[in-house]
């Protein structure tokens, strides 16, 4: 009986060690033993994981505030998940594990974060926000995932933990952080003190630049102006630096953070969001949050031509297979309208009735590319080199009605990236709606831009292509290219903090931060398999190949 508890406690502890088994359309916890030296300090992960694909959905992660109730943090965001697709992880930093604020909000940085000094500066592996990437990567490890990055939200005292998170490993694998509503903020200002200011805060100015080089939105509900609220800090410093209420503290912190970045000359890629009507309400937050979190794909895939009533005679065969057909020949024109590519498989083009196509799985937009999606047919001819698909659902076309409908195309997780309108352009009118100028501007009869020509799928308006080849013949290039592991640029004129390498499919898969710039700026890319990549700063992009390191 001995041997088989022994055995039993074995096994339950190789469970919440090494796996959960986390699987699609499920919502509980589990416990998550961080590595040494804070491996005695377990911390329950409260999760949601709506229906779909594990290993490419986003992933966001929740913090809580001073009530140490993840479970709470976790279900605002459940009917959020289920509709948008993305897993949400809320970890709790129970007051037995993490006491104080030291431990959590002050991220056990300082032995006494309000009495900092050298000598009580904790190494990087003792910090509490030390914790949250292996966590990530335990949770990809379990979901056999792929991502790359993950999303955090924090609400008051989560906000405090998320901001300093920032603002100490910024080179972390978070991409986006909304910090709403904190008590009180450790400022980038050099003459005070920590935890208030940067003053013996041990904070590198190399540090303090990548902080401001990553995507943070300061985020203030407008009626969070109580100086009396609960848990909310009040003393000589913090009430004369910031204010007396969340909603100045938090104005200050954004105005003196960009006035630092302002500064030192380097980029300043935090924004400030305040929500009118909404004070200290978590969930209230955190429905405003979603929008800065996940942002739709609307301006990057785009519908630039629909054809929905072809003229009545062979001058209304779009496909080109040789004979007009009123379904057949009807077809919606999208564009990828970014320097990278676009992975839109498994997204949905429905009507006002039902789905009327899937993209299936390996339809990649080429970056600036085309796709056409005909009704039927056999499409024949080279439609500017497009990728050319026929309507999968219903009946096997795209039955656009003449009178007009909606046509709207959603995501893998469900949420609208695109909607058209074309009813106000009325019936019968033998031709496509195009828009004019090409991707941006509005919709027009085709005839009216190129005299004659009823449309013209595939390619813009005139019958020319974008090139993604055109597009990388800029001031940024790279070499040696092909690279077996590194490569160069001149960064001296560019002064870019940041890079990123995208795979073929538009997945990002490498970030790449620089605190100085140089003339010969080295990347290394050894840790790449071998094959075709992206490599995109500011607004350029070039193509390179890795080689076998």
């Amino acid at each position: 009986m001995k041997k088989k508890l022994i055995t039993f406690i074995i096994l339950l502890y190789i469970a919440f060690s090494f796996g959960q088994n986390l699987s699609a359309n499920s919502t509980g916890s589990f416990i998550y033993t961080p590595a040494s030296p804070l491996n005695s300090q377990t911390v329950a992960v409260f999760y949601h994981i709506p229906n779909g694909n594990m290993a490419t959905m986003p992933i966001l992660m929740s913090f809580h505030g001073t009530n140490r109730n993840a479970n709470d943090y976790r279900d605002y965001w459940i009917s959020m998940a289920n509709t948008n697709g993305f897993m949400v992880f809320a970890p709790e930093f129970s007051d037995a594990n993490y006491p104080t604020g030291d431990n959590y909000q002050l991220a056990n940085i300082f032995d006494d974060g309000d009495n900092p000094s050298l000598a009580t500066f904790n190494p990087e592996n003792e910090w509490t926000i030390s914790i949250i990437d292996p966590l990530f990567e335990y949770i990809k490890a379990d979901i056999s995932g792929t991502q790359e990055v993950y999303y955090a939200w924090g609400h008051s005292g989560g906000s405090q933990f998320l901001h300093r998170f920032v603002e100490y490993l910024p080179n972390s694998k978070l991409d986006i952080a909304v910090c709403s509503n904190a008590g009180w903020y450790t400022v980038p200002e050099a003459s005070v003190d920590f935890p208030y200011g940067l003053n013996e805060s041990q904070l590198p100015n190399a540090t303090l630049t990548d902080a401001f080089a990553k995507k943070l939105y300061v985020h203030l509900g407008q009626n969070d102006t109580d100086p009396d609220s609960p848990n909310l800090r009040h003393n000589t410093v913090v009430d004369n630096q910031q204010g007396l209420n969340r909603l100045d503290r938090g104005r200050y912190f954004f105005t003196t953070s960009e006035a630092t970045a302002s500064s030192m000359s380097v980029p300043f890629n935090w924004e400030k969001k305040e929500v009118p009507g909404v004070g200290h309400n978590a969930q209230q937050m955190a429905n405003d949050a979603l929008q800065y979190i996940f942002d739709n794909m609307s301006s990057v895939l785009v519908i630039n031509e629909v054809l929905y009533d072809p003229a009545g005679d062979l001058s209304g065969d779009a496909n080109g297979d040789g004979t007009r057909d009123p379904f057949d020949d009807e077809f919606i024109e999208f564009i990828n309208n970014s320097a990278l590519p676009l992975d839109i498989s498994g997204y949905t083009v429905s009507d006002d009735d039902e789905v009327r196509h899937i993209f299936p799985s390996g339809t990649i937009i080429p970056a600036n590319g085309f796709l056409v999606l005909f009704g039927g047919g056999a499409p024949t001819g080279s439609f500017g080199g497009a990728i050319v698909q026929t309507a999968s659902e219903g009946a096997g076309t795209l039955n656009l009605t003449n009178s007009g409908e909606v046509i709207t195309v959603k995501n893998t997780g469900g949420t609208t990236v695109q909607t058209f309108d074309y009813g106000p352009f009325g019936s019968n009118i033998n031709q496509s709606i195009t828009r004019n100028p090409d991707i941006t501007g509005s919709f027009v009869e085709h005839s009216t831009v190129v005299g004659g020509l009823l449309f013209s799928p595939g390619t813009l308006s005139d019958g020319t292509t974008l090139s993604t080849d055109e597009l990388t013949k800029s001031e940024l290039s790279i070499y040696p290219n092909p690279s077996n592991g590194i490569f160069y640029f001149n960064n001296s004129n560019l002064q870019s903090h940041a890079a990123e390498i995208y795979s073929v499919s538009g997945h990002l898969v490498s970030k790449i931060h620089f605190s100085k710039f140089h003339s010969k700026q080295e990347v290394n890319v050894s840790q790449l398999a071998s094959g075709m990549y992206f490599f995109k700063i500011n607004d350029k992009v070039v193509k390179f190949i890795k080689g076998k390191s």
